[in-house]
């Protein structure tokens, strides 16, 4: 019996040994997965700061309200079961990504702009929420533990190139002051919310297309670019020499992307352009994307036009199978921009009845590729609005 009540002895040391290490795996199982789950979610919340920051930062260009906003969505999130709180001298900080450099260190929190932002959430001794408490590490004296997001956030605005595809057909001259005012609003907005590489042009467009605008830094040509496009922008061009073509009673030009309006110079000549074209507008702005901009920019074409593809031909026939290849080719060429990944807004002033305002509509409404969005309006005075709209709706890039 002494034998027996021996061995009962050493199986309860035995028990006791195995529980406290069943207890032991318990604790790291359980507590070390609560802790991988607390660095997921400060992760996730970083980084839907960083996000919330570059939004706010393209939209107003104000760091400080960018700053706020951080915050604000950070707290939306929780931590080991506690709302995100952060420093944000310590746990947010504006500079600028370098997408010249190596992503090593492309991150430069001492320079003279800021197109990004770095951003970490912590519970730790330092951090406003302070450390996580443990479910079962107490009972080996490990009552809290530090976590963080697993690397700091890190969100930078990508390069904006900008190719103005506008439409300047004779039908279009009574709008042209409003057409005018919209594009220059997209140029301001630029210009007041501008980083290193941000880049606009334009394309003029009637009948056939050219590049009116090369594709320019707005840092550096802003001033220049306002001036051409607030004091030359219309409907037709008095420079061009005076009226030499003539075809089945019309008066043309040689130039395509503008009517000449010198006519009241020559009362008997009154000038037509030669149709719409969409697609040779869309043609000269990807042109101009594809072959000046560059490869890592965010690429976006803002088409505004009043019409649909025409073509200015008495012989119906042969009026009907031109519009028919112009509307394939901006659907072509809409292809193309796809292709290429730029995106592609249209804007479509729209103040025709029955079918017209269907056709014109539905042709503007196929030409949106990629991240655009189709806009239409019959009044010329929210042209400004609409293209203010385009300008903050440019998407952004997280870099890591």
């Amino acid at each position: 019996m002494a034998r027996l009540s021996s061995r009962r002895g050493s199986y309860a040391v035995i028990i006791g040994v195995t529980l406290s290490v069943l207890l032991g795996f318990a604790a790291l199982a359980i507590d070390v997965s609560y802790l991988r789950l607390a660095r997921f979610e400060a992760q996730n919340a970083a980084d839907a700061g960083t996000h919330a920051a570059l939004v706010t930062l393209r939209q107003t260009g104000d760091a400080d309200e960018a700053m706020a906003v951080a915050q604000e969505v950070m707290a939306m999130n929780y931590v080991a079961g506690d709302d995100v709180t952060v420093d944000p001298l310590v746990d947010i900080e504006f500079g600028a990504w370098d997408w010249d450099l190596p992503s090593e260190i492309a991150w430069d929190a001492s320079a003279d702009y800021a197109n990004g932002v770095r951003v970490q959430v912590r519970r730790n001794n330092d951090s406003p929420d302070g450390p996580i408490s443990m479910f079962l590490m107490p009972m080996f004296d490990q009552d809290l533990a530090s976590v963080g997001s697993s690397g700091a956030a890190v969100g930078a605005l990508l390069p904006r190139e900008v190719m103005i595809a506008q439409d300047v057909t004779g039908s279009f001259a009574d709008e042209m002051p409003e057409a005018r005012d919209a594009v220059l609003t997209f140029l301001e907005y630029m210009g007041d919310n501008n980083f290193p590489g941000d880049s606009i042009g334009m394309a003029t467009f009637v009948g056939g297309a050219e590049v009116w605008t090369p594709l320019s830094e707005v840092v550096d040509e802003y001033t220049t670019i306002y001036d051409q496009w607030d004091a030359y922008l219309t409907w037709c061009d008095r420079s061009y020499s005076p009226w030499d073509r003539i075809y089945r009673g019309y008066y043309y030009h040689s130039a395509p992307n503008m009517t000449r309006c010198n006519y009241p110079y020559e009362p008997a000549a009154y000038p037509s352009d030669t149709g719409t074209n969409q697609g040779d507008g869309l043609f000269q702005a990807i042109t101009e994307l594809t072959e000046e901009g560059s490869d890592r920019a965010v690429k976006s074409i803002v088409l505004v036009s009043d019409g649909k593809p025409e073509c200015p031909l008495r012989n119906r026939y042969q009026k009907a199978a031109c519009e028919s290849w112009r509307r394939s080719y901006g659907l072509s060429m809409a292809d193309w921009a796809d292709e290429e990944e730029i995106s592609i807004y249209s804007v479509s002033f729209n103040n025709s009845t029955g079918s017209a305002y269907a056709e014109q509509s539905a042709y503007m409404e196929s030409l949106v590729r990629g991240n655009g969005s189709f806009y239409e309006t019959p009044d010329p005075e929210e042209l400004p609005d609409i293209l203010l709209e385009i300008a903050q709706s440019i998407p952004i890039a997280l870099v890591k």
